[in-house]
């Protein structure tokens, strides 16, 4: 019997954007409509705060709070608050 080794997968960093590109990118995102100001606050949370695709788009506006800047994830069973203080005014 023979027994397999586990495949190394390849550890490389990802490249990210740099800040030039991500402000192209938001600069790029009309916010005249509604689905604009949907698309540039998804990719404004992508850009500062780190979450994931999936997190992003479970969110609703029940999960804002406005007054005191924060927003609320599901996470891994868990509900964290994170601040959207970095999140560009719409």
């Amino acid at each position: 019997m023979l027994l397999a080794a586990p495949r190394c997968r390849d550890h490389r960093i990802r490249n990210c954007q740099s800040p030039d590109e991500v402000s192209l990118l938001l600069g790029s995102i009309g916010r005249e409509t509604d689905d604009g100001k949907r698309d540039f606050a998804a990719m404004s949370l992508a850009a500062t705060s780190g979450l994931r695709a999936g997190d992003i788009a479970s969110l609703t506006l029940d999960d804002m709070n406005s007054d005191d800047h924060l927003f609320y994830v599901d996470r891994k069973g868990m509900r964290s608050q994170m601040s959207i203080d970095n999140v560009e005014k719409l």
